[in-house]
Formats: C-alpha cells, structure tokens, sequence
C-alpha cells in the first residue's frame, strides 16, 4: 500500500519521515519481528503522504483561482495565456478515490488483523502466572493497536466526507465501500 501511494503522491520527500529514515526504521522493526509495529508505521506513513498530496492539491487549486480572478479583472483580451494555463492543470496533485481507500484499506487491516490475532486460547498445560502476564500485556498492547487503526480510520472516512462537501476535493466522497471498510473494522475490534 505504501508504494502504490508513495508512486501517486510524486514528491514524499516533505512527509515528517524521510523515506531514509523509513527504510532504517522498518528494516530494524522487520528484524525484531514485530509486524504490527511495521504495520501501523507503514499506514501512517501512507497517511502522512496522503495529507501532503490534498495540501499540494489545495495550494495548487489556490494558485489556479488567483490567475483566474488576475485573467479576468486585468486581461480581457488574451485568452491564449489563460486558456494555456487551463490546459496544464492535468498536473494537478489531486488525491482520489483510490489514495483515500488505499489509506482506509491499511487502517482497517491492522484493526482486522490484530483483532484475529487477539482470539489467544489459554494453554492448560502451561498454567503458571507468567503465561497470563505476558499474554495479558500483549493483548492490552493489541487491542491498544487495534482502537488506534480503527480510530485512524474513522477519522479518515470523516475527513473525506469534510473534503467532499467543503468542496476541497470531490474526488474525495466516500462510497459505500468507504464506509463498509471502517464499520467492518469498528465490527472487528
């Protein structure tokens, strides 16, 4: 999912993790073992480019209406530049449906996935207090994870909804599939 919107998003350099430092800290997590936290780090780092493509998106939409209201209150009569400039707004950064469900997908994942991983049966054989603490601190660890994706979600689909009807970004509206994706991850959590 990262790479899908890493190629979309064209500079993710200005994320608050350089794709370095990424890379270091997802290679050293790998080596520990630890899934869930390579996990949530990779969603969040999809999510932060996310963020990064509308705001690209927003300033770009900005500057398109400044030269609009500049064409049209100063220059009448030359519609060659204006109709230039219109032309080139296929390079627009916009965020669509596809980046949002790529970023919900990757929440609701980690929601579903550690709440499938969460159903431990208690090994008769092994009935010592040891057993139970470390299960037991790395369920609460879990379900921890689990209300932070699924969290992260909800605020995703909500923040899509916002875009959609401020008219920021139309592409951003959420569907049907949208809203299945995160009620399936409260369902799972």
């Amino acid at each position: 999912a990262w790479a899908a919107v890493a190629t979309s998003s064209g500079s993710a350099s200005a994320s608050s993790l350089s794709t370095r430092k990424y890379r270091t800290s997802s290679h050293n997590i790998s080596n520990q073992g630890n899934e869930l936290q390579l996990c949530t780090m990779s969603a969040q780092r999809a999510h932060d480019i996310l963020k990064h493509m509308q705001t690209t998106f927003e300033k770009q939409q900005q500057q398109i209406e400044q030269r609009q209201l500049h064409h049209y209150g100063y220059d009448h009569d030359n519609d060659y530049n204006f109709n230039l400039h219109k032309s080139n707004t296929n390079t627009l950064i916009q965020p669509n449906q596809q980046s949002f469900m790529i970023i919900l997908k990757a929440w609701a994942h980690i929601a579903t996935h550690n709440s499938s991983n969460n159903n431990h049966k208690y090994n008769s054989s092994s009935s010592s207090s040891s057993y139970y603490n470390h299960n037991h601190k790395q369920h609460t660890k879990t379900n921890l994870s689990t209300q932070v994706a699924t969290r992260k979600a909800h605020q995703t689909l909500l923040w899509m909804d916002y875009l959609s009807r401020s008219n920021k970004n139309k592409l951003a509206t959420p569907t049907i599939v949208a809203y299945t994706t995160v009620i399936d991850s409260f369902a799972k959590s």
